[in-house]
């Protein structure tokens, strides 16, 4: 597990230049969660930024999702 304040700073660094990525499976598992959450609280998740975690072990609650229309598999 990441210490906060570098999860922090990465996921930030990540968010900047987001559209660049293909894929976010060989991050560690904290920090592709963390960066999967900012994306779905800030409301930008799009069905191609799902695609880069789609070989992510994330924790994902569909309440989360409220805005998404098609089936979630990850």
């Amino acid at each position: 597990m990441l210490p906060f304040s570098l999860a922090f700073c990465l996921t930030s660094w990540y968010l900047q230049d987001i559209n660049k990525y293909s894929s976010f499976s060989v991050l560690p598992r904290d920090l592709s969660q963390q960066i999967f959450n900012e994306l779905v609280a800030s409301n930008r998740l799009t069905e191609t930024l799902l695609e880069t975690f789609r070989d992510c072990a994330l924790q994902v609650r569909l309440f989360m999702l409220t805005g998404m229309t098609h089936n979630l598999v990850l």
